[in-house]
């Protein structure tokens, strides 16, 4: 990945000014955490004797931005919100005290894939120049890491510290004190190769556990009962995760954790789903991602959907009693989109007893489906590139894509039966030939004696033979009758 030159900033006053996010529908509700990656950048400055404040304008309160081009060819509209805190409020933080010299306008997020609104950052800019007319304004955070090629032509600045610069330093929590929620931070970047993610572009590290420990204990002993961890790939390195887990047992804290994005469950083992079992766990998320060999292939990911229903499985059977809310997320909005394959996924989550949450596919540079459909997006900017814009969707499906998703999200087959209004009549059908053989599919994955591409296509083959004769078995726990709309409920629940 193309990186901006490095820099440093030394003995100035700094303000890190977070750039809020644009969205169209449901808003995550994490929207306002800090990313650990800009607390360990703020430790970093302070390192490097700056006088650092720091200005948050990231809330969950929504206000009316802009109508977006969306689409393939940009012909369809989309209105966007801005979740930010007002202008009166930044224009304040910047009056309080000296002027700071420098302005960093930060970037980062905890959660991929989302993107920002580049009329925002230029916004909150203008802002910046107003209030402190002498300071020198310059955006970063690891948007522009990615975006750094187009900097100059959108006419930004962009300040970095160099990949890594600050990985060494501890989160610096005490900028966002009197918050609710911590966080920690186990590993960064991935040594996976999927088509949409960037995360792979990044050199793969860890944290060192027991310094992890240390600042998650220094925060519950100043009250904070939640921890969220953000991690691309928490997975990255299956011992270190399990070192930890075994740390935090013996440590004696007693907190909430989150995984929000993620265990790939290709490595997941029954033996680390056992110890999370004696944790306590808020949200955990096991990614999904493709219903069918093809998709498989397509998005390069290094399982096939075989290894997550086997382990939410797991989960169900041997942790589901520690976990607040089991999450399993997935991507829609590729070219390639196979309905099939979507509902079959989202069939087996329901299936599962877990929740679906699906993404609508934002693109960035350097990935695989950016290069793929690079004669598609000539003449997009880069705010045109988020997700919820459906940048490589027909115009003409954008408003049955944004209907599809709102039905993804229901997290009950019964309701999902209530609402197939909002599915368009190619939808319609793939919904209902997946659900008439989800029950078998599943079953075939909880049984099949690998979790390879090779046994995927086995279970295609099979189900497939089976469905054209009329031989799909009902699974045993939906014969003589189920509770909710037919899916059973977890062993042990």
């Amino acid at each position: 990945m193309s990186r901006p030159q490095s820099d440093t900033i030394s003995g100035k006053r700094v303000a890190v000014v977070t750039v809020p996010f644009t969205f169209t529908d449901k808003v995550p509700r994490e929207l306002g955490q800090v990313s650990i990656e800009t607390l360990r950048f703020i430790s970093y400055l302070k390192a490097c004797r700056n006088q650092v404040v720091f200005v948050n304008l990231r809330t969950a309160e929504k206000f009316l931005w802009k109508t977006r081009r969306a689409g393939r060819t940009s012909t369809a509209k989309i209105k966007m919100g801005v979740f930010s805190r007002s202008q009166e409020f930044l224009r304040a933080e910047l009056s309080r005290g000296a002027v700071p010299q420098e302005i960093l306008l930060w970037c980062d997020f905890s959660f991929f894939p989302y993107t920002f609104d580049l009329d925002v950052i230029r916004s909150v800019r203008e802002i910046c120049r107003d209030v402190c007319p002498g300071s020198r304004v310059r955006v970063g955070g690891v948007f522009w890491d990615i975006f750094s090629a187009q900097a100059a032509a959108e006419g930004f600045e962009v300040f970095s510290a160099g990949e890594g610069a600050a990985d060494a330093y501890p989160p610096d929590f005490s900028v966002v004190s009197g918050g609710a929620y911590g966080l920690f931070q186990l590993a960064k970047g991935c040594s996976n190769n999927c088509s949409f993610c960037v995360a792979g572009r990044s050199c793969p590290r860890t944290f060192n556990n027991a310094g992890t420990l240390r600042y998650m204990r220094g925060l519950a002993e100043g009250g904070i009962r939640e921890f969220w961890n953000w991690d691309q790939n928490v997975m990255l390195r299956p011992a270190h995760f399990e070192d930890f887990v075994d740390r935090y047992l013996e440590s004696g804290l007693d907190a909430t954790l989150h995984f929000s994005l993620g265990f790939q469950p290709n490595l997941l083992t029954a033996r680390i789903v056992k110890k999370l079992g004696r944790l306590r766990l808020g949200t955990l998320a096991v990614p999904f991602e493709t219903g069918t060999s093809e998709s498989c292939r397509l998005a390069g990911k290094p399982y096939t959907i075989i290894s997550p229903v086997k382990r939410v499985s797991e989960i169900n059977r041997l942790a589901h009693k520690s976990i607040e809310r089991l999450i399993c997320p997935f991507i829609i909005g590729y070219p390639h989109d196979d309905f099939r394959s979507i509902f079959r996924i989202y069939l087996s989550i329901l299936r599962l007893r877990s929740s679906p949450l699906p993404f609508p596919l934002c693109l960035f540079p350097n990935t695989r489906v950016y290069a793929e459909n690079a004669g598609l997006l000539q003449g997009k900017n880069i705010s045109e590139l988020h997700g919820q814009l459906w940048p490589l969707v027909p115009d003409r499906k954008v408003p049955q894509y944004r209907k599809l998703l709102r039905f993804l999200a229901i997290d009950s087959l019964a309701r999902a039966k209530d609402n197939l209004g909002l599915l368009s009549g190619e939808m319609l059908a793939a919904f209902r030939e997946e659900l008439r053989i989800n029950g078998a599919f599943v079953e075939m994955c909880l049984n099949a004696g690998s979790e390879s591409l090779a046994e995927l296509e086995r279970v295609e083959k099979n189900l497939f033979h089976g469905a054209s004769r009329g031989r799909l078995a009902r699974p045993a726990g939906e014969r003589g009758g189920a509770r909710s709309g037919g899916f059973s409920p977890p062993p042990g629940a």
